[in-house]
């Protein structure tokens, strides 16, 4: 019981005077000196070292990369990406299968398939009136209003 009284008089000091000497006091967002951040210091110092490239930014560096690339006749200097895109697209036009996929999956992925006529595919067209509608007027130029999940008839 002794020894737990030296304890709270120790922290009741160290409230009152501040902590080694009289410094700082401690208690609430008051942490001990000792224990606080320091500057300069990571606050995690086995994370990831600096300049360490996680799989992305490797991805990135090597998509990037020049290299020379046959195309015909002439040899061009390219990026890696683009020279992927050149091989496949010359694949695809004699008749590789592999390639003819790749490309058409590019494509996709460009939104090159989309019928920019079609409203289903685009979504509906964004109206801006020169002047102020009525609701009346809206409703005759853009139709009636819809919820969410609702389709045009």
């Amino acid at each position: 019981m002794a020894n737990h009284d030296r304890d709270n008089e120790e922290k009741e000091s160290a409230i009152e005077g501040g902590q080694e000497g009289g410094e700082t006091p401690i208690g609430y967002r008051k942490p001990p000196r000792r224990r606080r951040f320091r500057k300069g210091k990571s606050g995690f110092p086995r994370g990831r070292p600096k300049g360490d490239r996680n799989a992305i930014a490797l991805f990135k560096e090597i998509a990037r990369e020049k290299v020379r690339v046959r195309l015909g006749d002439e040899v061009r200097i390219m990026a890696r990406a683009e020279a992927v895109i050149h091989v496949n697209y010359a694949a695809s036009l004699k008749k590789n299968a592999n390639a003819t996929a790749n490309m058409f999956l590019l494509a996709e992925e460009a939104r090159e398939f989309v019928d920019v006529s079609d409203e289903k595919q685009v979504g509906c067209p964004i109206g801006a009136p020169a002047r102020r509608l009525t609701p009346e007027e809206w409703v005759e130029a853009f139709g009636p209003p819809r919820g969410p999940g609702e389709s045009k008839p």
